[in-house]
């Protein structure tokens, strides 16, 4: 039996959310996977973010004749603008839930967004719910 895709476990964990939180107004089944599919596409944009930063961003060098990677600081704070519009984003969309994100770091090797639930519930060894 194949394993269930990351937004079905994270629409399933946010369910569970919305029913764990009492003041919390009704949540569907939809509403839960809709919310964990935006949640998921912005977890991957922060690590194409965090790639590209890690690569470099490819551009011809006029003296040396080739195209070579570089990062500036244009780079630099266009990445971060864009990843405070991620977290403010997914914070948005957690807030029903009782949630927020935790950490959005620029490290492509692990997870990139990690969420803090309000059950405090993990899917790894470190802290919050990793995407």
């Amino acid at each position: 039996m194949k394993e269930p895709k990351p937004e079905s476990i994270l629409a399933a964990q946010l369910l569970h959310e919305r029913y764990v939180q009492p003041l919390s107004a009704h949540c569907t089944p939809y509403m839960a996977a809709r919310d964990a599919m935006r949640l998921c596409d912005l977890a991957r944009r922060a690590t194409s973010l965090a790639v590209r930063q890690c690569n470099g961003v490819p551009r011809f060098d006029t003296k040396a004749g080739i195209v070579l990677n570089e990062w500036t600081d244009a780079d630099q704070a266009s990445c971060d603008r864009s990843l405070a519009r991620i977290e403010k984003t997914a914070n948005e969309i957690l807030a029903p839930y009782g949630a927020k994100v935790s950490t959005v770091h620029g490290d492509p090797r692990g997870c990139v967004m990690r969420l803090s639930l309000a059950s405090g519930a993990t899917n790894s060894m470190s802290e919050g719910w990793g995407l």
